[in-house]
C-alpha cells in the first residue's frame, strides 16, 4: 500500500517502486540484514539458501481425507512455530533457524487424501510430533472452497 502511505504517487507508481527494489536486490539485503539481526547467518541467500542449517527431522503432514483447504488457522501455525523453537516467547530467547513449516498448501487448494499439506522441521522426533498435532489441528478440510478473500478489507484514516 505504498500509495496509500504517501510512499508512490499512484498503483502504477507504487508497482514500478517494487519491481524496482525486488530487481535490484534491495528487498534481499533488506531480508538478509534483518535474519542477521534475528541471529541467523548474514549470507542466508547465498548460492539458493545453502547457507542455512537444515533441521534433522523432517515430516509431512498429510491430508486426512479429500477435500478443499477450507480455513489455516495462521495465529495456531505461528505459535506452532514458537513452539519448535523458530521464534521467541521472550526478547532473549534464542531461535533455532533450522526450524518451521515449508510447502504450506494454501487455502482453497483441492487435497486429496495422503497428499502433503505442509512439512514440519524440527529439532528432534518428540518436537516434529507436536508440530505435527499443532498443524493439524489448525488446518481444515472440506467439502467446499472457501470464498475469494478481499486484499484489502477496508481502508481507515485517522
Amino acid at each position: 500500500m505504498p500509495c496509500c502511505w504517501g510512499l508512490a504517487k499512484d498503483l502504477a507508481a507504487a508497482t514500478a517502486q517494487a519491481e524496482l527494489t525486488l530487481s535490484s536486490g534491495r528487498a534481499a539485503e533488506a531480508f538478509a540484514r534483518m535474519v542477521a539481526g534475528l541471529g541467523g547467518p548474514r549470507d542466508v541467500l547465498a548460492a539458493g539458501g545453502s547457507a542455512m542449517a537444515i533441521a534433522p527431522v523432517q515430516r509431512d503432514l498429510l491430508a486426512p481425507g479429500d477435500g478443499f483447504i477450507a480455513a489455516t488457522d495462521t495465529r495456531a501455525l505461528g505459535l506452532a512455530v514458537v513452539a519448535l523453537g523458530g521464534g521467541r516467547q521472550r526478547a532473549a530467547d534464542a531461535v533455532d533457524p533450522r526450524v518451521g513449516f515449508s510447502h504450506i498448501r494454501p487455502l482453497g487448494q483441492w487435497v486429496r487424501a495422503g497428499e502433503p499439506l505442509l512439512r514440519v522441521h524440527a529439532a528432534g522426533v518428540d518436537a516434529a510430533e507436536a508440530a505435527m498435532r499443532s498443524a493439524a489441528a489448525a488446518i481444515t478440510i472440506g467439502p467446499s472452497a472457501p470464498p475469494p478473500l478481499a486484499l484489502i478489507d477496508r481502508i481507515m484514516l485517522a
